[in-house]
């Protein structure tokens, strides 16, 4: 999965732990596409820290989108468990986003899917 640099650099200001390295390894491989193993050879890490680097550096870009999401749409936090149920029920997003629009809630399927996780 790539991301542009305007959603890495948002969830880089949340990764103050990570060490330079780490950093511009998941910027060069989510960013610039670099594969898995160019970038353990660029960074000299073993490619199974490449692919932690990739997947731990996507959860914080997943959680700033949720965040921002959530500013955006205050109310819908109060119905989160009850469109997860919804979900689990095998109601469609379609008729997900009709319940939520009758309760006053209008967001596309893509931020449902992003809410859903």
């Amino acid at each position: 999965m790539a991301i542009d640099k305007a959603a890495f650099d948002k969830a880089k200001a949340s990764a103050s732990r990570w060490s330079d390295n780490a950093l511009d390894c998941a910027f060069a491989v989510l960013v610039e596409g670099l594969g898995t193993k160019e970038a353990a050879a660029k960074f000299d890490l073993k490619p199974q820290r490449v692919t932690n680097i990739k997947r731990l550096f996507l959860a914080l870009v997943k959680k700033q989108e949720l965040e921002e999401f959530t500013k955006k749409h205050p109310s819908l936090l109060s119905f989160q468990g009850e469109v997860k149920r919804l979900r689990e029920s095998g109601y469609a997003n379609s008729q997900i986003l009709q319940f939520l629009k009758k309760a006053g809630i209008e967001i596309t399927e893509a931020e449902l899917i992003n809410f859903l996780g």
